[in-house]
């Protein structure tokens, strides 16, 4: 799917969702890319450090 919240679609990067069956659970796997999209390094570093915790704090809902 395309993502870009609170961005024009322009910029919007890429998420690719997967779910695996895994003994009695579930294993998600989420590649997220098209960073260059946000243009030069230092917004891209920036978006990747705020997405190394955001991504934890939205999928431990599921885990609940």
């Amino acid at each position: 799917m395309s993502w870009h919240p609170g961005r024009d679609e322009e910029g919007a990067q890429r998420l690719e969702v997967t779910f695996h069956a895994e003994g009695d659970g579930t294993r998600l796997e989420i590649v997220h890319s098209g960073w260059e999209k946000l243009g030069d390094e230092e917004r891209i570093d920036a978006a990747l450090a705020g997405y190394d915790e955001g991504w934890d704090m939205v999928l431990v809902r599921y885990v609940a």
